[in-house]
């Protein structure tokens, strides 16, 4: 009998289920509007050092200043909660999928979070390196271009979800394009 193809949804936390840059514009850059930010494309800045001239050693103090309850009660991002529970009801097997900062108080947040909105972590993958889980029947869904063209190069699906920092933003209706396209992964592949 030949081998069935695993299915597996893989979601991003950060900018897709979770809201990162507002909460971290608030503590860091509290004069910055997160609503307008959000409201416009980033001229070609993929993320939150190039966007705002960020030092790299600056940027990762400032991630490691974070406490674990910072990272635990980020909020849901718009849709993220919907995108989750497609993800649960799809009778395909999920997980969350996210590089935490180099700072234990990150991975340690992002469980907490797992925790208290899954009720445990089982379902949490920490991971530099997403692409290394792609394989046939795997997707994706991420907002970072980079994580989505490597796990696609790797052999792997992915659905990028538009943000501000990517060429698939459009304030309109960014999040909802997101769950469209899992809704189709979901109906080719259920």
């Amino acid at each position: 009998m030949p081998l069935r193809t695993r299915k597996l949804i893989l979601l991003d936390m950060d900018e897709l289920l979770v809201n990162f840059v507002g909460p971290w514009l608030e503590k860091f850059m509290p004069h910055i509007s997160y609503a307008t930010e959000m409201a416009t494309q980033w001229q070609g800045a993929t993320d939150l050092q190039s966007h705002y001239g960020i030092d790299r050693d600056q940027f990762r103090q400032d991630l490691s200043s974070l406490s674990a309850e910072w990272w635990r009660d980020l909020p849901w991002m718009t849709g993220g909660q919907d995108l989750l529970e497609m993800a649960r009801l799809s009778g395909i097997d999920w997980a969350l999928c996210t590089k935490p900062s180099e700072s234990p108080n990150a991975a340690a947040g992002k469980m907490m979070w797992a925790q208290q909105v899954l009720g445990n972590s089982n379902r949490l993958i920490l991971c530099n390196w997403k692409h290394r889980l792609a394989g046939p029947g795997v997707v994706l869904v991420d907002d970072m271009t980079s994580n989505v063209e490597a796990f696609r190069e790797a052999g792997g699906e992915a659905i990028l979800a538009g943000r501000p920092g990517n060429n698939a933003f459009d304030p309109t209706h960014c999040f909802r394009d997101t769950l469209s396209a899992l809704r189709v992964w979901i109906e080719n592949n259920g």
